[in-house]
């Protein structure tokens, strides 16, 4: 691994994986409050983590169809003023 984060590429993936995928966590920590879990035992606790995944991802697919009609609604609505 030091070896592959020494090399060029490796730390240009690493420092794009950091931009990625740590802020989904710094989002679920700091917007949605989660900060540990209240289950006990390594699966409960992991399908909880699963959970809370889940639900992120529901809320980026609501926020993005959301979008998506509010612009395909204004689209149609600045062609039909022509």
């Amino acid at each position: 691994m030091r070896v592959t984060l020494q090399a060029p590429v490796g730390e240009a993936i690493y420092r794009r994986r950091k931009s990625i995928i740590e802020l989904v966590f710094d989002y679920i920590k700091a917007q949605r409050g989660f900060r540990r879990v209240s289950l006990r035992g390594r699966a409960r606790a992991a399908a909880e983590c699963s959970l809370i995944c889940l639900t992120h991802n529901q809320l980026k697919l609501f926020r993005y169809r959301r979008a998506l009609a509010l612009a395909n609604w204004a689209a149609g609505a600045s062609s039909s003023c022509r």
